[in-house]
């Protein structure tokens, strides 16, 4: 029988001691209650899908904020995306407040049903949204008031078919969020990359309107409305004063659980990036390897965790509910203090079978916080006015959830309160025990003296080391050109992990001490990548490179110079796009653009990035992808050193078979010949895109000869498209078919070291005219400097054909401002190496006089392009204007959302900055 059934004895005594001795006394002592049985058992399975349903897209809430402010909403700041799941969480709870007297009056029934209507419609109309104000009221509004409808009647409902054993059925549906908070991010997690945002909301949508749909069907209240009490809109109203119901009970249990639930997120949040942090992982490397297990301990916690659900539930029934809470919070607050805490401050890696341990445990105990907490409400108060009850605690506690918002929406990107120290503290650095900060003025002289010892405290002096050290000689003495070697910084520092080089930021910002990136050191002014009396950063250990599974990405350290990674790729028949020259560093090539031998094929070295792993100005380490953070991607692709520090670079391969190459030399006589081949090779590149070649102008050993490098990306002896150029005498011919390592280390021969060094560089419209007259005026002032001891300038030419114009709208096309419909166009360049600094200032006025006469005579032609290419531009020029005045704004901005302090601006003043300053202080 499943109606309201009186008793005329009481039942039996709960077995709960006096202090947790039920408050209410009245009609519950004379209801009985199934305990049980099918009907029972149905609802409780209702009550599991309801909550699957409601909760589960709650516990879901980190996968959506995550693609929401990485891909859709990239130009709206993380703390606004993050007041959308803020809200959301905030309407679920405060919501609830109408919904439990309703519930008292009229059942679970109807105020599902509604509540289903809300959340699906909110949940479908949700892939539709495009602008911010959409995402709030489909998501946060609508279905945040669908759940507020589901949560309160799937509470209410076990509680009229279960007393003594309310526990146990609680912790059965509690199950149920749990394992809607595995389903829905999984789903999400596969359907994203393979249907897009759209889809993959819709067939979340449908799972619902499937757990929706049961839930009403098996859902059903018991019981009556309270006797005496009718069903008016009065008897439905939110009544705050069971808060003050004569013992206080109502309002220090809601105290607690407050207190409980903010601390219980707190591991649930942190122990994947806690691990990664340790561990120095990135999370692209989430899919495999060690990354991946960071994860398994959040599974493994949400798994235990449904289990600890029932069988505390269950026990509490046996023990007493408040008794059992008491219990489990104090076994979770055991395992934080016995076993995470411990691990925290070994100032080792994170042991894996610690943290197992520690998931399990808090995992199991931290159950009772979810399934416990409507059943110990339901002990002071008439099962009639449970609705009324749970939706006044559900919507006091709310606030946890406006109070979170502001952590989790700013743990990338850095709030207005950004505390250096504390960010640091998270890195397992604490500031108080280094005696070099003890006292000092920050920014002041003593900055960078404080910064270099506390990195000593930290590395020790074998990865942090000053002046008159055989390391820090051979550290300054590993750049490409003089004028960098002779730049002194106050110390040098060797990360060999990701986290070292947030903590090297934060120090930076803590200190005020400016620092310089070195990956291969081949830019040629000072201070490009070196910082008199500042920090160098010397990232030569961070030199893995590792091929995935099915041999489609390299993952390369920025440590690395190019030949080491076309050494690592070659026994697999695969390359990367890359540097034409040994020693040329990955990072700077690559974020600077990168023309590479396949570039006719595939684009820059900056177009073939899978992603990125970046360290923020904040010492965030996130991956930027073209589907997270793809303004951050994008701005990297050509955009320099403004925006981070790139700590792994995740690269496309290629296959890279056997190539022909070499240098054709041609006679003075020859040149407009020569001339015409370029240009009709250039224009030729989108019938062949196998080829690539290059012309330089120089004067050596008294002749004026042109050098043609041809590189023909198969090993074919005599390819079409280089007919132009075999039809003109050479007097020399060194062409032979070689490895791509072979051939890099032969081209590496042509550049000089221990010379001083200089580029310039200028963009034209191909034009043959043109080119003749450049090349005529170039040797015609040449004689002004050519007797200077050890001069050697060279003209280069260099054609950016169509093909490389296409490719570079790949993944959402790069920063550099040009487009397919502006091609071809010609990089003219010059490279002028010299031996002695008295020289500098006559070598820089004659290159500043020849290049602002041919930018002249481009600009009175019509053939003046904008765009400079920053790998070959000189420290007087405007890089970052040459990208147009829309691309240079759209940089400011995402430079002003990951880095709003600036950072990466002024602390690391060198290279081409976004306002145009002078890219190096020296020189």
């Amino acid at each position: 029988m499943d109606g309201p059934q009186i008793s005329s004895e009481k039942p039996s005594e709960c077995s709960e001691k006096p202090l947790t001795q039920p408050v209410h006394t009245s009609e519950d002592d004379i209801i009985s209650y199934p305990e049980g049985g099918i009907a029972a058992w149905t609802v409780a399975l209702g009550s599991w899908f309801c909550l699957s349903a409601g909760l589960g897209v709650i516990n879901s809430v980190g996968v959506l904020e995550a693609y929401v402010s990485t891909t859709l909403l990239t130009d709206t700041s993380t703390k606004s995306t993050g007041w959308i799941f803020g809200i959301y969480v905030f309407v679920s709870y405060f919501c609830s407040v109408q919904v439990g007297p309703i519930f008292d009056a009229r059942g679970p029934r109807e105020l599902i049903m509604l509540g289903s209507v809300f959340l699906l419609v909110g949940t479908f109309t949700l892939g539709l949204c495009t602008e911010y104000y959409q995402f709030v009221l489909a998501f946060s509004i609508l279905s945040g008031i669908g759940n507020s409808f589901l949560f309160t009647p799937a509470m209410g409902a076990i509680s009229h078919w279960f007393d003594k054993r309310r526990g146990e059925a609680s912790g059965f549906a509690f199950t149920g969020s749990g394992f809607g908070g595995v389903l829905f991010p999984l789903m999400m997690q596969s359907l994203l990359p393979k249907v897009g945002w759209a889809w993959a909301t819709r067939i979340v949508g449908f799972v619902l309107l499937f757990f929706c749909v049961l839930s009403v069907l098996l859902c059903k209240s018991r019981l009556p409305p309270k006797k005496g009490a009718s069903t008016s809109w009065r008897d439905m109203l939110p009544d705050p004063r069971i808060f003050w119901d004569g013992t206080g009970a109502m309002a220090v249990t809601t105290a607690g659980v407050f207190l409980i639930e903010w601390a219980y997120f707190v591991p649930v949040t942190y122990v994947p990036s806690y691990y990664l942090t340790r561990q120095g992982l990135s999370n692209a490397e989430a899919v495999s390897g060690a990354a991946a297990f960071a994860y398994q301990l959040l599974a493994i916690l949400n798994a235990v965790s449904c289990f600890g659900r029932y069988i505390i539930g269950y026990v509490a029934d046996k023990s007493g509910r408040y008794n059992t809470m008491i219990v489990s919070n104090l076994v979770c607050l055991a395992a934080v203090i016995g076993l995470w805490l411990p691990d925290a401050l070994s100032g080792t890696p994170p042991s894996k079978a610690l943290m197992i341990m520690f998931v399990i445990v808090f995992g199991f105990a931290s159950g009772s916080n979810i399934s416990l907490m409507p059943v110990c409400l339901g002990q002071l108060c008439e099962t009639q006015d449970y609705g009324r009850y749970y939706a006044m605690f559900l919507s006091a506690i709310c606030a946890v959830a406006l109070a979170q918002t502001g952590k989790t929406s700013d743990s990338v990107f850095e709030p207005d309160n950004f505390d250096v120290n504390a960010a640091l503290f998270n890195l397992g650095v604490d500031i108080s025990a280094i005696p070099a900060l003890s006292s000092l003025q920050v920014r002041s002289p003593d900055a960078c003296r404080a910064a270099c010892g506390a990195l000593r405290f930290l590395y020790g002096p074998s990865r942090a080391f000053g002046q008159n050290t055989t390391a820090y000689a051979n550290a300054t003495g590993s750049y490409w050109s003089v004028q960098q070697e002779e730049v002194r910084p106050y110390c040098i520092f060797k990360p060999s992990v990701n986290t070292d080089v947030s903590i090297l930021v934060l120090l930076s910002r803590y200190t005020g001490c400016p620092f310089a990136i070195k990956s291969g050191g081949h830019a040629a002014f000072a201070g490009a990548s070196s910082i008199q009396g500042g920090i160098t950063v010397l990232l030569k250990d961070m030199n893995a490179i590792t091929l995935n599974e099915d041999r489609s990405v390299v993952s390369v350290g920025p440590g690395n110079v190019w030949v080491q990674v076309y050494a690592a790729l070659e026994p697999y028949g695969l390359a990367a796009i890359g540097g034409r020259v040994s020693s040329i560093g990955v990072g700077g090539l690559t974020t600077g653009g990168g023309i590479s031998y396949y570039s006719n094929l595939y684009g820059w070295a900056c177009d073939n990035v899978e992603s990125f792993e970046v360290v923020t100005a904040g010492g965030a380490i996130v991956t930027a992808s073209a589907d997270s953070y793809p303004d951050l991607y994008w701005a990297l692709r050509g955009g320099g050193n403004n925006f981070g520090i790139v700590t792994k670079f995740n690269l496309y391969t290629i296959p890279s078979p056997e190539m022909r190459g070499g240098t054709r030399v041609f006679a003075e006589d020859q040149f407009s010949k020569v001339i015409g081949a370029f240009i009709s090779v250039v224009n030729g590149a989108s019938k062949d895109g196998n080829a690539q070649h290059w012309v330089a102008f120089v004067h050596t050993q008294g002749q004026n000869i042109a050098a043609v490098e041809l590189t023909y990306v198969k090993n074919v002896s005599d390819p079409a498209i280089f007919a132009p150029y075999r039809a003109i005498p050479a007097i020399q011919d060194t062409t032979a078919s070689k490895t791509l390592v072979e051939y890099c280390d032969t081209v590496q021969e042509t550049n000089p070291d221990g010379l001083r060094e200089m580029y310039w560089t200028l963009t034209v419209r191909l034009d043959e005219a043109f080119a003749n007259w450049v090349t005529e005026y170039f040797y015609s002032v040449l004689p002004q400097v050519w007797n200077l001891p050890g001069i050697n300038p060279a003209l280069i030419n260099q054609g950016i054909t169509i093909p490389m114009l296409k490719n570079m709208a790949r993944n959402g096309g790069n920063a550099l401002g040009l487009g397919a419909s502006e091609g071809p166009l010609h990089l003219l360049s010059m490279a002028i190496w010299w031996e002695n600094a008295e020289d500098d200032e006559t070598i820089v006025a004659w290159a500043k006089t020849f290049w602002d006469t041919v930018s002249a005579k481009a600009k009175s032609d019509g053939v003046f392009h904008e765009y400079v290419y920053m790998n070959y531009a000189s420290q007087y020029q405007d890089v970052i204007a040459g990208y147009g005045a829309a691309n240079k704004a759209k940089l400011q901005s995402i430079a002003a959302k990951y880095d709003p302090k600036r950072v990466y601006q002024t602390l690391q003043p060198g290279y081409f900055k976004l306002d145009g300053s002078p890219a190096s202080d020296y020189f």
